[in-house]
């Protein structure tokens, strides 16, 4: 685990040892920004890369124009986030999830009137981006 702020240009310092890990992956969170994937990384080409970040992250689509999670780069359980007045507490036809305590419903994850930068959802990584 680390953590850094930016300065005033953006950039900043961050210093880590690699062990085990399959991924690094890096969040941001704010005043009105919950957290969210910036970006994952699964190799270091050096050992003081240059690393630029967007917010929110730059998305990717699949042939089928599917959005790709930036951490699992897969499409298969990418939902739309929806802001709304409400976050729904029932439909009245099937609730299309991957599992019990999945906060999808009907393929989109509902959120509060806050909109906020991430527009996609991952389930299988439980990631906003």
């Amino acid at each position: 685990m680390a953590k850094t702020l930016t300065d005033k240009k953006g950039d900043f310092e961050l210093t880590f040892t690699p062990d085990k890990e399959k991924s690094f992956d890096f969040f941001c969170h704010g005043i009105g920004i919950d957290t969210m994937l910036i970006g994952s990384i699964r190799t270091f080409e050096s050992d003081t890369p240059e690393l630029t970040f967007y917010l929110p992250a730059l998305r990717k689509k699949n042939a089928l124009g599917q959005v790709i999670c930036p951490k699992c780069k897969k499409a298969d359980k990418v939902y739309g986030i929806v802001y709304s007045d409400g976050i729904p507490d029932h439909f009245d036809h099937e609730v299309k999830s991957s599992s019990s305590n999945s906060k999808v419903i009907d393929g989109h994850l509902y959120k509060g009137c806050i909109v906020g930068p991430p527009k996609y959802y991952c389930d299988r990584d439980k990631v906003e981006f």
